[in-house]
């Protein structure tokens, strides 16, 4: 008995149910039976024996071609072509008057549509009757799924593939693209393991860097994802101590193919090779009184897979010859250390004078990517003690533009070693031109917050007092990276030279002058649809997605001097942005001097994914003055800054705005 041959799984890409008779042909194959083989008609159906049609989306529809051809030696008559089941969402259309005839050796060809009508599973029959007196009729199966989403992430697992020692920090973009044909919602992105990693998200994302708790957010669309569309997030990882580092990011979404919907990505850090691992990683005295010595003990253990070998430990070069190396593990040179194993040394401290003592400890081993492991030795050799200032700092030492810092000082100790003995802090800060930021509630409370608006580095410090009066030998300081991720970050800053406090707040307390970001479709600026600036914080100029971040966002306006203000966008369209400043408003008479703060100097910078492209000199403005800034060019990622011809900036005086900003403002 014949049956239906030459199957191609390639049929299975078919989305449609209409049958449309396209024309007559001569077969390519005979799929392996003889022309003429017998006195009768052989009918051979492709694709068979089933179309299936997989994740489409709703509404959407796809033609699938079929072909009926003649294998036999007498003319074929098809009687009837029909659909049976589905439920209506399969049709046949356009199909020529029955009976229709295949000479020998020729090619019927029509299509297959399939409408996905609503989000049910659907199933029927393709039923197609002849004269081949084996096969008078033949049933090709038609097969159709839901639409549903389906969540696919890269990397996968996220590996940080270069080693991050202590101190250091390294990242890895993650994607996440929706590859089903439904909308895919996200709740919750949270992360499990080593505290070493963290992720950011972007500006205006609706998640935070949160441990994991086993539960979906409380919002089950808090971002909705439509199919094919992709979101990106950053991994970081910042260890404290060298070894490896695992931890898992959890996604909680409503992917039925996801066990209880979530989507479990393995976070691998400093995994391969051997490791060596210092305990402390850093020795330090602390304070030591002159005429007495101190010890310090340090272990060094195997913390990798493979074994390491240590071949010598030293004091560096210009080492203070105040320290010295005790019981060193000399037998044990050159000897593979397992996974666990460990050696200890001491470290002694003899001060002879008052001041700090520092060196580096030198231990060479094996490993070929790090042979050198070095440890820092500290100390300060004192004829009397004094309080030790330390600042730790909640965010991490490398943060996002507009971070608020949580600065802590109430981990420093007094002359007694105790916490509890401080009682008075100085803060101080050295931060990036164009920043006015002020330490609150005060600069002398234990544990105060900081505004970190601008791009750059931001250096603190702090001294105490104990309740014996005595100050911090020296201050605690911190260096803390504030450096924007988003694809377009652009800042504008301002000083006012007749400004006797560009610090204060409040109104009348400075200069406004306002940043814009126009799009190539606007008419001009201040153009409500398509000139981002205070009115026009967020303008939705790509998808009408809500939850795709590709939309400029005006994230912080400053009307009372200084600025900064700051314009994030990412996803950019492959289109020429321009950017603008306006001077605006000078108090004036209102001001606390009872005059005119007059003219400024005002300053734009221009990031492209974290990286600065433009920074200008301070341009003089008076009010009213407008300031054509720059270009930016997304298709080739490009700044320009603009001029007039004899390289002067692009300034127009006493620029009229086409709309009444005071009556936009409500005064």
């Amino acid at each position: 008995m014949r049956g239906v041959c030459g199957r191609s799984g390639s049929w299975g890409r078919a989305l449609g149910l209409v049958l449309l008779l396209f024309g007559f042909g001569t077969a390519g194959t005979h799929c392996g039976n003889k022309v003429g083989g017998g006195d009768a008609p052989i009918i051979e159906v492709q694709p068979s024996p089933q179309i299936v049609f997989n994740h489409l989306a709703l509404g959407q529809s796809q033609a699938e071609l079929v072909t009926i051809t003649n294998r036999g030696n007498v003319t074929l008559t098809v009687r009837k072509v029909a659909i049976s089941g589905g439920g209506g969402a399969f049709d046949q259309k356009g199909i020529v008057q029955l009976p229709f005839s295949v000479k020998a050796g020729e090619v019927v060809t029509f299509q297959v549509i399939y409408q996905q009508i609503d989000e049910t599973d659907k199933s029927g029959d393709l039923i197609i009757e002849s004269n081949d007196p084996t096969r008078n009729e033949l049933k090709i199966r038609l097969i159709s799924s839901k639409p549903r989403p389906r969540l696919d992430v890269a990397p996968n697992p996220i590996e940080f593939q270069k080693r991050t020692d202590p101190g250091q920090t390294a990242q890895v973009e993650v994607l996440m693209k929706n590859v089903g044909t439904a909308d895919l919602k996200i709740s919750k992105i949270s992360r499990q393991g080593d505290p070493a990693f963290s992720i950011v998200f972007p500006v205006g994302s609706p998640f935070s860097d949160i441990a994991d708790d086993g539960k979906p957010g409380s919002n089950p669309e808090a971002l909705v994802l439509t199919p094919n569309q992709i979101y990106k997030f950053i991994v970081i990882f910042k260890p404290e101590a060298v070894g490896e580092a695992s931890g898992k990011v959890i996604i909680y979404t409503n992917d039925d193919t996801l066990t209880e919907g979530k989507k479990i990505i393995p976070i691998l850090a400093n995994s391969k090779g051997p490791c060596l691992l210092a305990k402390p990683a850093q020795v330090d005295f602390k304070q030591t009184l002159l005429g007495s010595g101190d010890t310090r003990s340090v272990t060094l253990e195997s913390c990798g897979k493979e074994p390491i070998q240590v071949t010598s430990i030293s004091l560096k070069p210009g080492t203070s010859t105040d320290y010295s190396l005790e019981s060193l593990p000399e037998n044990r040179y050159n000897t593979d250390l397992g996974q666990g194993d460990t050696l200890l040394f001491t470290v002694r401290y003899t001060p002879g004078e008052n001041g700090e003592d520092d060196g580096v400890i030198v231990v060479e081993t094996n490993d070929p990517d790090r042979p050198t492991l070095e440890i820092p030795i500290v100390g300060s050799g004192t004829d009397k003690l004094c309080p030790v200032a330390k600042i730790d700092v909640d965010e991490g030492l490398a943060v996002l533009p507009q971070t608020t810092l949580h600065l802590k000082g109430n981990q420093s100790t007094g002359a007694d070693g105790n916490t509890a003995s401080v009682v008075q802090w100085k803060w101080t800060i050295k931060q990036p031109d164009g920043s006015t930021s002020v330490f609150i509630p005060s600069d002398s409370v234990p544990n105060p917050i900081f505004e970190a608006n601008v791009a750059g580095l931001y250096k603190v410090q702090l001294d105490v007092w104990d309740d014996l009066g005595q100050k911090s030998c020296e201050p605690a300081e911190v260096t803390i990276n504030v450096n924007p991720i988003q694809d377009i970050h652009v800042e504008l800053v301002w000083e006012t030279p007749g400004d006797p406090d560009e610090f204060d707040e409040g109104p009348n307390a400075g200069t406004d002058l306002d940043l814009h970001f126009k799009h190539p479709l606007a008419t001009g600026w201040f153009d409500l649809e398509y000139d981002v600036f205070w009115y026009n914080l967020n303008p939705n100029w790509g998808l009408l997605n809500p939850n795709f971040d590709n939309d400029p966002s005006l994230d912080r306006d400053d009307s009372d001097g200084g600025g900064p203000e700051n314009l994030n966008m990412n996803n950019p369209e492959d289109l020429v942005y321009r950017i603008g400043v306006h001077y605006w408003r000078d108090p004036g008479q209102q001001s606390p001097l009872g005059k005119p703060y007059g003219d400024v100097k005002a300053t734009v910078r221009v990031f492209i994914r974290g990286v600065l492209r433009l920074e200008t000199k301070p341009t003089a403005l008076q009010r009213f003055d407008f300031w054509e800034v720059a270009t930016i060019d997304w298709s080739t990622q490009t700044v320009q800054e603009l001029s007039n011809s004899d390289g002067t900036p692009l300034v127009t005086p006493n620029y009229v705005p086409p709309i009444d900003l005071d009556a936009l403002s409500g005064n």
